[in-house]
């Protein structure tokens, strides 16, 4: 139980090793799995136990976090002394409020994520981007469901506790969640709204798969002018029409793309990780009751910024380090551009194809708008700033600083009391939303799409498709294939008019034996045999590798991470493949050839 209650997420092997080692004695994975729900029930409360403390720790809360919002919305009463059910919960700690306003930039993730636990729900989320491209948390709220509604009373209570008063000033970006277009446009009109590339090529890509349109979509999207814009769409027209036409019907470009993103924002962000990262810390939090998930989330973030702060202040430079891999980027690039000076602050910069940009170094300007936006200076800039032998990192925004970083994190979370401690409230005691109880084991992470990465550190089969080298199609190898290749069919078109009287012959004795054989009811088994024989085509998985076919079977094992097993060309394999010294096994002379055949007919993807 102790044990459990300092680590409330203890996997059941441990428990299972825990039990072992003191009792001698082995459990199955059920039984501890059980016994743990059962030392947390004891620990926790139950579900509906917390949300009758509910009220005392949104006291207790504003108590040690003044300036706090802590609301909650609840039905009302049924029926004489009953009581009400809670329905929503919205939460802004002050610490987290006040360091947006000190130094985040004015741009906001929305998300929302699903609820595990016992008392199905949504969690809304509105995250910030800090001075290192890092996320930092503004408010969250849990509701009944994802929809229009939901979104407008989260918002409403955002847009007061943030103070936003000049709407064009602040920009949102979400995943085109449920209702929250319709939401924005009613609560904050004036403000831009941009839509993640990441899922929107997710649509797309149902209806237009292939990398080539990967690349072209991404590319419209980074385009940081109008030109260059409409010089993307018209190449993605000329590679693929219907493909164009997908593009012309979505959303206006001003949503997604960064030609038309504002200059004041200093961000080009085009994709939501802001919220996709909160979620994923997150997870192990969104299957416990209410209170025990808001204060797994909010002991996560006091701890997150303690160690975020100490990070930085190791740090040299004047900005943090994921920014400085920005600019060392950029750095890199910036040896393929030739500027000349005007003797003012213009710069011409020439660079590879025919390109060429206009530098304006007093107005930090740069004719492809990537400084404007991003507040880093472009490639472009960069060559321009070596030429005046100063440094890059004197032009860049200041919402980049260290000094704007400290700020920031300067608001940190306080410590609460046990809930023995908590002030008592006047509000009625509230009963739990109705239960939706879903079959099987709760899921905690979101279904990834097959283009995302994967977990780093997890050795994942891969698949390989098989393709008939015989007949091209898919799903079967040369040695299993049923129809002839091109070269047995000619030969049998040549041999066809050549044995025509030898096979009619054999056909009409044949036909004598089957009616002698139906008079007598005797059978020739030997002559049945022989022609089967015959027809029987020579398997060609027994013939030698060849140099190209070498080669397919090395790059499937450089695709699988595997050594490359023959020398062809450049390639330098562990198998030799010309006797028996060399090498034992699956590599030894022709007969490893003969078992290696099965890579490239497919008869086996693992090696």
């Amino acid at each position: 139980m102790e044990r459990i209650r300092s680590n409330i997420r203890m996997p059941t092997r441990e428990i299972r090793q825990t039990v072992h080692e003191e009792y001698q004695t082995q459990i199955s994975k059920w039984m501890a799995s059980n016994a743990r729900k059962l030392a947390l029930k004891m620990i926790q409360g139950s579900a509906e136990a917390q949300y009758k403390k509910l009220w005392e720790y949104c006291v207790e809360i504003k108590k040690t976090h003044e300036g706090s919002t802590m609301e909650i919305m609840f039905t009302p009463f049924r029926e004489s002394g009953g009581n009400p059910k809670f329905m929503r919960l919205y939460c802004c700690l002050a610490p987290l409020k006040k360091g947006f306003k000190n130094g985040c930039r004015p741009i906001i993730g929305l998300d929302g994520c699903h609820l595990k636990g016992v008392y199905r729900g949504q969690l809304l989320t509105a995250i910030a981007a800090d001075p290192n491209n890092g996320w930092w948390p503004i408010a969250w709220a849990v509701v009944e469901r994802e929809a229009t509604e939901q979104w407008t009373w989260f918002l409403k209570y955002l847009s007061e506790d943030l103070e936003i008063e000049n709407q064009c000033h602040y920009t949102f970006i979400s995943d085109q969640q449920k209702g929250l277009d319709r939401a924005l446009s009613e609560v904050l009109p004036g403000c831009e709204h941009r839509y993640c590339v990441q899922h929107m090529y997710r649509n797309f890509k149902k209806k237009h798969p292939g990398l080539a349109l990967k690349d072209r979509i991404w590319n419209i999207a980074c385009c940081t002018t109008v030109e260059m814009y409409g010089k993307a769409m018209e190449e993605l027209q000329t590679f693929d029409k219907d493909a164009y036409e997908w593009v012309k019907k979505a959303p206006y470009p001003r949503h997604w793309c960064k030609a038309y993103f504002p200059t004041h924002v200093k961000s080009d962000m085009i994709v939501n990780n802001l919220c996709e990262s909160f979620n994923a810390h997150i997870k192990d939090a969104r299957d416990q009751p209410i209170i025990t998930m808001l204060e797994i989330i909010r002991e996560y973030l006091m701890e997150r910024i303690q160690r975020r702060r100490a990070a930085m202040e190791k740090c040299k430079g004047s900005t943090g380090p994921l920014i400085n891999e920005i600019v060392q980027t950029r750095v890199k690039h910036s040896s393929q551009w030739m500027p000349i000076w005007n003797a003012l602050h213009g710069y011409q910069v020439k660079g590879p194809r025919g390109a060429q940009f206009a530098v304006d170094m007093q107005k930090k300007y740069c004719t492809c708008r990537l400084w404007e936006v991003s507040g880093i200076p472009c490639c472009h800039a960069i060559a321009a700033i070596f030429m005046r032998e100063e440094d890059p990192y004197s032009y860049m925004d200041r919402c980049y600083s260290r000094g704007l970083f400290f700020q920031i994190y300067e608001n940190v979370l306080q410590p609460i009391s046990g809930e023995d401690h908590w002030p008592s409230s006047t509000m009625p005691v509230l009963d739990p939303p109705i239960p939706v109880t879903q079959p099987g084991r709760p899921k905690k992470a979101r279904r990834r799409d097959v283009t995302e990465g994967r977990d780093h550190g997890r050795m994942l089969r891969r698949r390989v498709v098989i393709h008939c080298r015989k007949c091209g199609e898919v799903g079967h190898n040369a040695a299993t294939c049923k129809k002839p290749s091109n070269e047995e069919a000619q030969q049998g078109s040549n041999q066809s008019s050549e044995a025509q009287p030898n096979n009619q012959q054999r056909q009409q004795s044949v036909e004598k034996d089957r009616t002698a054989n139906d008079e007598t009811g005797q059978q020739h088994p030997q002559q049945s045999q022989q022609h089967h024989h015959s027809q029987r085509r020579k398997n060609s998985a027994t013939k030698l590798l060849t140099d190209a076919e070498k080669g397919a079977i090395n790059a499937n094992y450089a695709y699988l991470g595997k050594e490359p097993p023959f020398t062809v060309g450049n390639w330098r394999g562990r198998w030799s493949g010309r006797g028996r010294g060399r090498a034992r096994g699956r590599g030894r002379g022709r007969q490893g050839e003969r078992e290696m055949r099965g890579t490239v007919t497919g008869r086996g993807t693992q090696p």
